[in-house]
């Protein structure tokens, strides 16, 4: 599996803030998943809560303004399991909670930075960008946009979706997996696909976009 290549991001009080309560409010661990995979699995994670820790550090591949508007929209929440991976719109009883726009997330997948993640999230970040992570499932790759301001981004995107990028069979596809090479090397995105990590630079995962749409 390709290591993933978290990107640094300056250190600032909003952005511990937002990280803090996207933590409490949006990542999910279910209940004893240390005890329910192999030894030498939970023995990576020093503390039933350390898988968490892990997560949050992936945070920082979004801009704080991002990761606060995403916590305005009514779904879209990562759930460590000891279960395979896969995103569910919804709804997912977790407790006494009912949660739309779930991403479930294999723990074994925590151990080490890898593609497979950035994959996932980009599903996830899919479905944010389309409707807010609803049960409705509406995704930015299938065209719908969850604020008006995306309605140019989405348009950009799904011009280059049917230029065959990356080896993508469908928008869905090029979505995540622009995102997973955005973040791994974003110089080989600008030389393979320059319009799309054009794209994702200035709109999609631009401090600056988000920051003018929290004002809004």
């Amino acid at each position: 599996m390709v290591k993933l290549r978290r990107m640094p991001a300056p250190v600032s009080p909003d952005r511990d803030s937002i990280r803090q309560r996207f933590q409490q409010e949006r990542l999910h661990i279910q209940p004893y998943t240390l005890t329910q995979v192999p030894a030498n699995i939970a023995a990576a994670f020093p503390h039933p809560w350390s898988p968490v820790e892990h997560l949050t550090d992936y945070l920082a591949l979004f801009p704080p303004s991002l990761l606060a508007f995403w916590l305005r929209q009514p779904g879209g929440h990562l759930l460590i399991a000891p279960s395979a991976s896969r995103y569910l719109p919804g709804p997912y009883l977790f407790g006494h909670r009912k949660l739309s726009g779930v991403l479930l997330l294999d723990v074994r997948l925590l151990i080490e930075p890898t593609e497979e993640i950035a994959i996932l999230l980009g599903n996830l970040f899919d479905a944010l960008l389309g409707d807010g992570a609803t049960i409705n499932g509406q995704r930015f790759s299938a065209g719908h946009v969850v604020h008006p301001h995306l309605a140019d981004a989405n348009h950009r995107f799904l011009r280059q979706a049917q230029l065959g990028y990356l080896e993508a069979n469908s928008a869905e596809v090029l979505f995540a997996r622009a995102l997973a090479f955005f973040w791994r090397d974003r110089r080989a995105l600008s030389i393979v696909a320059p319009d799309l990590e054009k794209l994702l630079r200035q709109v999609l995962l631009a401090e600056s976009f988000w920051a003018n749409i929290g004002k809004l």
